[in-house]
């Protein structure tokens, strides 16, 4: 069964995926579907991400990335 942009079908019927993701706390890790939700996650969970030599931590978060390394 296709379900409506923005809906995702659970096994049973179309649900209306979630909002997308709030920045400047969290990215998108996974778009909606047409079989599961949009995943989120906050982008402090992945303060330890360790840099290479050189790059620093940057504060660049926003609904569809994280980029947490840069020159």
């Amino acid at each position: 069964m296709l379900c409506p942009p923005e809906q995702y079908h659970d096994g049973i019927s179309c649900k209306p995926c979630r909002t997308p993701c709030r920045e400047p706390n969290e990215f998108e890790t996974s778009p909606c579907t047409q079989t599961a939700d949009r995943q989120c996650r906050l982008c402090d969970t992945l303060s330890t991400v360790q840099c290479e030599l050189g790059e620093y931590l940057l504060p660049n978060c926003d609904k569809t990335t994280f980029k947490p390394c840069g020159t």
